[in-house]
């Protein structure tokens, strides 16, 4: 899991080091989310489509909902208190 987390958090600094430094907070935060559901989401129905472990396509959505919606709060959160110091 180390491992795949690593790749989820290197795929969202490698996109939100392409975005314009004039992009907002939210616009920052909206796209460590996406980057973070699409990469997640790929990578657990990759795991659970090689263990057969349910619906792959379940385990997909349901892994990307939740980890990308984890990276867009605490990305927001971060973002916001460096922008206040």
């Amino acid at each position: 899991m180390t491992i795949l987390g690593a790749l989820v958090a290197g795929a969202v600094i490698a996109a939100r080091s392409g975005m314009a430094k004039e992009a907002n907070r939210r616009a920052r935060a909206i796209l460590s989310g996406v980057v973070a559901f699409a990469v997640s989401g790929v990578l657990a129905l990759g795991i659970a489509s090689a263990t057969n472990t349910g619906d792959p396509l379940v385990v997909a959505v349901i892994t990307g909902a939740l980890v990308g919606g984890a990276f867009a709060v605490l990305s927001h959160r971060h973002i916001t208190e460096a922008w206040e110091k």
